[in-house]
């Protein structure tokens, strides 16, 4: 029967696959990760700290406008 598992710490996909793994679920992984960061942002900003490394405004807004197949 396949099995489903969240991310392993120190076990790669090839790793997890030879375990007899199908499918990787990132769970509540990229909300804990967006929390993390924005939390670091306004950390950064009250202490007058250098800013984190960000997408530009621009390319954030074509990576959520694009669909596979779009012409732009």
């Amino acid at each position: 029967m396949p099995l489903n598992v969240l991310p392993v710490p120190g076990r790669s996909l090839s790793d997890l696959a030879a375990l007899g793994v199908r499918r990787v679920s990132t769970g509540s992984l990229p909300y804990r990760a967006a929390l993390t960061a924005a939390v670091r942002s306004a950390e950064a900003v009250r202490d007058g700290s250098p800013l984190p490394d960000a997408v530009p405004y621009v390319d954030l807004q074509r990576r959520l406008s694009a669909y596979p197949g779009d012409a732009s």
